[in-house]
């Protein structure tokens, strides 16, 4: 059998990113299981990343910027409903619309998810330290930002 043509000899950032991102969702899941939402989902973090804004947001928006399609956070939404983490209610300047928000159960959790990001990023501080995280998460955004530039792909396709 032949050595595959071009693959690289080292690990690629595309993999390394991938099993830094599965790492730390599956470590956010395992979290929220551990305070008792055993129904939790890695599919449930779409929303918990980009659901920001207090006084809601549609659906729409939110799929846009975790890049998944109208349909797959739609499906994710509902089951965070069904959790008693979230509730739509009509958007006041489209009453066709509806915005998602957090219920009052749904806000202590992701206060509690965000307190617990904080504490991730302080320990991957203590371990390789301050200057070498924050020039890691630099170089990130930057690639992200560059990578975003010239992406043509979109969800749904």
């Amino acid at each position: 059998m032949s050595r595959l043509e071009g693959k690289p000899d080292h690990k690629p950032l595309i993999a390394v990113v991938e099993y830094a991102r599965r790492s730390l969702q599956d470590d956010m899941v395992a979290e929220g299981r551990a305070r008792g939402f055993h129904e939790l989902r890695l599919a449930h973090n779409a929303v918990f990343a980009t659901l920001s804004n207090p006084d809601g947001e549609r659906s729409s928006d939110l799929a846009h910027r975790a890049r998944i399609t109208k349909q797959a956070m739609g499906e994710v939404v509902r089951e965070l409903v069904d959790l008693g983490i979230l509730e739509m209610t009509p958007d006041p300047e489209d009453g066709r619309a509806k915005l998602v928000t957090y219920t009052k159960k749904g806000r202590e959790f992701a206060n509690r998810g965000f307190r617990h990001i904080l504490d991730v990023e302080q320990a991957l501080v203590d371990l390789v330290g301050r200057d070498a995280y924050e020039s890691a998460i630099a170089v990130m955004g930057r690639i992200d930002e560059a990578l975003a530039a010239v992406a043509t792909y979109s969800p749904g396709e």
